[in-house]
């Protein structure tokens, strides 16, 4: 009677984590930029063996890295936004970004594309994007998919190149006194 409990109990907690591999996030962005550079953030959706009628993704930016980033524009999927209607929605708000939309008509079941973002770095630093999302399926029964941390990487090339011009500079005086030390006998 205990192993029954057992094998019950494990199954219950081991349903989410299969779920959660039956649809996931694949978000395309640059691990490293420049200051001043536009880039773009493209997120699909890869379904495995489920029927998707509703979806809903979150991009959060921490809010201490909102002045790195200036989101210029967002833009969601034209067939899936034709199918939904007045159920879909993207919304922008200083550190975050959602999409969300509710079909139904016949349910996606293969890959899509969900959105693209193009931003512009401002500021260097590290900013960290969180993707949460969540799907849910014909009858509404919520499918769990994984929340993924992508890392952004904002450098100021200015800077580099002032220190680069500083240890060139640097390296042609140092080259300048070494001949003139054995010239002069120094």
């Amino acid at each position: 009677m205990k192993k029954i409990i057992l094998v019950i109990a494990l199954s219950i907690l081991l349903i989410p984590m299969v779920l959660a591999d039956d649809v996931s996030l694949n978000v395309n962005m640059p691990n490293e930029v420049n200051k001043g550079d536009n880039f773009t953030i493209n997120i699909d959706v890869n379904v495995k063996n489920k029927d998707i009628s509703g979806f809903e993704c979150t991009v959060k930016i921490p809010i201490e890295n909102v002045d790195n980033i200036n989101i210029t524009s967002i833009t969601g999927n034209e067939e899936i936004k034709k199918e939904a209607g007045k159920f879909y929605e993207i919304k922008k708000k200083d550190s975050l970004v959602s999409i969300r939309f509710a079909t139904f008509g016949t349910p996606l079941n293969s890959d899509f594309h969900l959105m693209t973002i193009n931003a512009v770095a401002l500021k260097e630093g590290n900013v960290s994007f969180t993707f949460e999302s969540i799907a849910s399926d014909e009858n509404g029964q919520r499918i769990p998919v994984d929340k993924k941390t992508t890392d952004l990487i904002i450098i100021d090339n200015n800077n580099k190149t002032v220190e680069s011009s500083e240890n060139f500079l640097s390296s042609i005086i140092n080259a300048i006194m070494n001949f003139l030390k054995s010239i002069l006998g120094g």
